[in-house]
């Protein structure tokens, strides 16, 4: 006999029969499996005293970050009985715990190690509304949706990284509906959760919005330059400064860490940003790349075409 798989997996497989001896055979790293169970004296001896009914259970043991078959194939999920209860409140969501251990490392860490009342199988959330948990436990199972709002995508997102979820939260990334109200919200979600295509949705609205967006002073400047370098389409955090300098916004650079300035676009913006905001460390990043380069510099072009603008700036930062 032979089990065939379409990938490389560990696992076991277990005959019985009425009569005959239980036999669990393992095998490991295998794609095809051939195995033998038929001890003949006994199949010749229960077969004389009628039919014969053998039962083959094959377990195999994979890593997969969710299980691919709740959201493809729910309608057959829903017939397995649920042994597990999450509660908000007074409320609460039924679910499988094989499931919630392999969508979420978290959740499986806490039913492991006990960390969740699991005499009475049931985990109390209470830093998540249950609109929230429900709407999350419905995409993992591959439940409809629906009234997915800003609020309710962002809470999704962040119950997700809490939790550890991959690969299921991917769509409500797709916030089409940004606007000046709630910008801060998602721009702080994008960050906080890690997810570019989010905060690059972020970047692309400020682009088109940011003479109309007010308290953008109030981000971290680590925020501002990352916001920025991104909806400008900048190469490097100095091509930030002249888009920062049309704006009249005060960026205070002595709090983020500056990157060597390496080409002689990035040093005259850099100047003249230390001309109007002076901060220690972007003048000395000036200092630095002027007093490597200066020789190399004077020979060039550019370097004549700037010629007053670079004394004067250079008078002033150092």
């Amino acid at each position: 006999m032979a089990l065939q798989f379409n990938r490389i997996v560990d696992g076991r497989v277990t005959i019985e029969a009425n009569r005959l001896p239980t036999k669990t055979l393992k095998f490991t790293k295998v794609k095809i499996y051939n195995f033998h169970y038929l001890p003949h004296r006994d199949v010749y001896a229960a077969v004389t005293y009628g039919s014969l009914e053998f039962r083959i259970t094959v377990e195999i043991f994979v890593v997969t970050d969710f299980i691919p078959d709740i959201r493809n194939h729910f309608s057959k999920y829903t017939k397995i009985p649920t042994d597990f209860k999450i509660y908000c409140g007074d409320d609460y969501y039924e679910v499988h715990k094989a499931a919630l251990s392999k969508i979420s490392s978290v959740f499986e860490a806490m039913l492991q190690h006990n960390f969740v009342e699991t005499n009475s199988n049931k985990l109390e959330i209470v830093d998540f509304d249950f609109k929230t948990v429900e709407a999350a436990l419905n995409a993992c199972y591959g439940r409809p949706i629906s009234d997915i709002t800003v609020k309710l995508a962002i809470d999704i997102l962040y119950f997700s990284d809490k939790y550890n979820i991959k690969n299921i939260f991917d769509q409500f990334e797709e916030i089409h509906n940004i606007s000046n109200n709630n910008f801060f919200e998602v721009l702080r979600c994008a960050e906080d959760c890690s997810k570019p295509n989010l905060f690059a949705k972020c970047a692309e609205y400020y682009k088109i919005n940011r003479r109309s967006i007010e308290k953008i002073k109030q981000l971290s400047a680590k925020s501002v330059i990352n916001l920025m370098k991104s909806a400008c389409k900048c190469e490097t955090a100095y091509g930030i400064f002249p888009h920062a300098l049309e704006l009249g916004m005060r960026i205070d650079t002595s709090c983020v860490e500056l990157p060597r300035i390496e080409t002689f676009r990035d040093f005259l913006n850099a100047a003249q940003y230390a001309y109007e905001y002076p901060k220690r460390n972007l003048r000395m990043a000036c200092i630095q790349f002027w007093a490597e380069n200066k020789e190399v510099l004077e020979e060039t072009p550019q370097y004549k075409t700037h010629l007053k603008v670079i004394k004067h700036l250079l008078t002033v930062i150092c």
